[in-house]
């Protein structure tokens, strides 16, 4: 899912002791692995320098398409709103989900309310209260169906993340239901998504209100950006070719192990 020793290492304050601990045990796990997956191409080239394990491929995270869009489909789950609103979903027990929320808090959303007050922020996720404000709506951990639901009505999703690992399955679920993504680079990384194309991204959260009211203001932007980013999930990060490289890796390391006299 990630690289702890990388992940853990972005951590403010973090015991060095306890950084080194985890490098160990990942260490000495790709050295008895007879063979090591990552996410992406980034945690490739991190893995192979800083883990060195015998055989390494890319199996990125994934987002089962066609489940998504069946659901999405069904009258039940369709969610009818009388407002616009702005969505982020996560667990918020994780430091860099609630960080991420801090400063969507202190910085992003008081300047895009500045433009645009009518639109509300709409919160999704365990290790947050449910509430309803007049600009702000918290909806707790929901079933997937309904999360689908409501991702699906927003008008943009917001990624205002400084640190993690792997990458995000939040992208790419919000680029599968059809919404405009604005991410940092970090909230970002690890996905074959280009500026502009797939997703907006940004060096710093200070710069998401000025993005945010481009993409509103652009529909034709808006309308490229959902339909590229559904293409690269459907031809990358679909559940069925995902699984389906997971399982020739799988055959190719039982044919190994398998008795040529049995």
């Amino acid at each position: 899912h990630n690289i702890d020793a990388l992940r853990i290492s972005r951590y403010p304050h973090i015991n060095k002791l306890f950084l080194k601990l985890i490098y160990m045990a990942e260490l000495f796990a790709c050295r008895v692995s007879d063979f090591v997956t990552v996410v992406s191409g980034t945690d490739y080239i991190i893995a192979k320098k800083l883990l060195k394990p015998r055989r390494l491929d890319i199996i990125p995270n994934f987002v089962a398409y066609e489940i998504i869009e069946r659901t999405l489909k069904k009258r039940s789950f369709r969610r009818r709103v009388w407002y616009e609103y702005v969505v982020y979903h996560g667990d918020f027990r994780y430091f860099p989900n609630r960080e991420a929320l801090l400063n969507m808090l202190k910085h992003i959303m008081p300047e895009i309310w500045k433009d645009y007050p009518n639109i509300k922020l709409v919160l999704i996720g365990p290790g947050i209260p449910r509430f309803e404000g007049i600009r702000i709506k918290s909806l707790g951990f929901l079933p997937q169906e309904e999360l689908y639901a409501v991702i699906s009505g927003a008008v943009c999703a917001i990624v205002p993340l400084l640190r993690g690992g792997g990458t995000r399955i939040k992208i790419l679920e919000y680029m599968t239901c059809g919404v405009p993504v604005i991410s940092t680079e970090t909230g970002a990384e690890g996905l074959d998504v280009e500026n502009f194309k797939h997703i907006i991204l940004v060096r710093n959260v200070e710069e998401i209100p000025s993005v945010f009211k481009t993409l509103i203001g652009n529909t034709r932007l808006r309308e490229e950006l959902t339909r590229n980013a559904i293409a690269l999930v459907r031809n990358k990060y679909d559940a069925q070719k995902v699984v389906a490289k997971l399982a020739r890796i799988c055959e190719s390391l039982i044919n190994q192990r398998r008795d040529p006299y049995g």
